[in-house]
């Protein structure tokens, strides 16, 4: 059985640190598009409502200017006069284009003095008349207008209907020139991006070092942490679980049987003549000896399996899965590999074993289970006259 099978204390993982790391990419990454994605459109929008106000006051203005007593704008309204006014206000404001037109739509004043006369019969304008109310639309560089006028600059195109008493009195249409504006949100969006950019950048690269610092300092303080463990469980020589661990382990499996109802095998084993090993060839043979020994139970058991040194040369093997098995089955594996060992050495190794079988209807201590599979082992030794070759109870 592996260690990691153990009900042991649980160590902090750097699960949070990647936690933090992706939260704080995300922040990090979101934070200037947020601002490049939103906080841009609604600049543009706040200035594209200042155009329109102002839009607004100066219809309102040159209707305070040209219409008298709230008569209708009609043809012959405008006195040459007013119209001087008009361009004054026209050059002031930096308009692109000023139409005045009637009800009718019938254009009494225009930036372009040819079309002074005509009558805008297209379904946007029309309807606006039918309905009246400000409309205005941004339009780009590159683009359209509403009267399909190609746009070589940043424009805000604003029809101002202007009502009295219910009654439309006449409509102005202006485009007013934002590209000199545009231009220095475009400047500063472009320098904060930049700056917040860089930032993000500086800021996941801290983030990203502090964490892979910290998830190297944890795995660090972990491996140390499980080295220590093992060792506590482990026995030095054969590397099996020492006694600690085999009863820390043990005991485990033995409540989960109980509760699961599943049964397992207890197996005893003893190395025998090991005091002769160490007399006859010394005690650097003896854990020579010992080692073999754990190595060969490793392969007669199941790495799903406790085996364990609890003494000097006395081991057991709590076998956890498939309790069904004969412990015959049990007795020739070990024999068999005991054979095939004692085969290609000087030096024989022999192994007695016995086993008990925890029952989960009537459970017993740990204890008690030892008690059993000692009784069983020594019964084999007695019944094996000293011979050490496994031999099936």
């Amino acid at each position: 059985m592996k260690l990691d099978t153990v009900d042991r204390i649980t160590y902090s993982r750097p699960t949070f640190l990647r936690v933090i790391l992706v939260v704080s990419i995300i922040t990090i990454v979101l934070f200037p598009l947020f601002t490049l994605f939103h906080q841009y459109p609604n600049i543009t929008r706040l200035l594209e409502e200042f155009t329109l106000n102002e839009a607004v006051g100066i219809g309102k203005y040159l209707s305070a200017l040209i219409i008298v007593d709230d008569q209708e704008l009609e043809p012959g309204s405008l006195s040459k006069e007013t119209v001087n006014q008009i361009r004054n206000v026209e050059r002031d404001a930096h308009f692109i284009r000023l139409v005045i037109y009637s009800p009718s739509g019938q254009i009494l004043y225009s930036s372009e003095p040819e079309q002074i006369g005509e009558v805008n019969q297209d379904p946007y304008f029309r309807q606006m008349l039918a309905d009246p109310k400000v409309l205005v639309e941004q339009v780009a560089r590159g683009e359209t207008s509403s009267e399909n006028r190609y746009m070589t600059t940043d424009v805000v195109e604003t029809y101002v209907p202007i009502i009295r008493e219910g009654r439309l009195i006449g409509v102005f249409e202006i485009y007013y020139d934002i590209s000199t504006e545009k231009q220095k949100i475009r400047s500063l969006i472009n320098l904060s991006s930049a700056v917040l950019f860089g930032m993000a950048a500086v800021l996941l690269i801290a983030v990203i070092i502090s964490v892979s610092r910290a998830t190297q300092y944890l795995q660090d303080r972990q491996r140390v942490l499980e080295e220590l463990r093992t060792l506590s469980l482990s026995d030095e020589l054969t590397g099996l679980y020492n006694r600690r661990g085999f009863f820390i382990l043990a005991e485990q499996q033995i409540k989960i049987a109980a509760r699961t109802h599943r049964g397992m095998l207890l197996v005893s084993a003893d190395l025998d003549g090991l005091k002769g090993i160490n007399d006859r060839f010394g005690h650097h043979e003896g854990d020579r000896a010992l080692v073999d020994a754990a190595q060969i139970l490793r392969q007669s058991f199941r790495e799903s399996d406790i085996i364990s040194r609890i003494g000097g040369d006395e081991f057991v093997v709590l076998v956890t899965e498939k309790p069904e098995i004969n412990p015959n089955v049990l007795f020739r594996r070990l024999k068999e590999n005991l054979e095939v060992y004692n085969s290609r050495v000087k030096r024989p190794l022999y192994i007695s074993m016995g086993v008990a079988t925890f029952d989960p209807q009537n459970p017993v201590s740990l204890n008690e289970l030892l008690v059993q599979a000692d009784k069983s082992m020594y019964r084999n030794k007695k019944r094996n006259k000293g011979r050490s070759k496994p031999r099936e109870e």
